[in-house]
């Protein structure tokens, strides 16, 4: 089975521009395996099961340094 996730993550403060937050999250994704693709709305990667899937969320609202974010998933 395959699974394709899209997701948008960033910050509800700070700054306005959020590349920074992006840059952050497609490391860590790249880092533990993953391949993401970014869009102008979000990040799509493909995994092969849906616990993989969640596991991308995890890491990526793990780099979130403010305690208020959005996810979109």
């Amino acid at each position: 089975m395959a699974v394709l996730l899209e997701m948008s993550i960033f910050s509800i403060s700070g700054s306005l521009s959020k590349s920074d937050e992006i840059a952050k999250v497609l490391r860590v994704l790249q880092k533990n395996g993953y391949q993401p693709h970014l869009n102008p709305m979000g990040t799509t990667l493909q995994t092969q099961t849906m616990p993989q899937a969640l596991k991308a969320i995890e890491l990526a609202s793990e780099c979130m340094d403010t305690q208020r974010y959005y996810v979109i998933a």
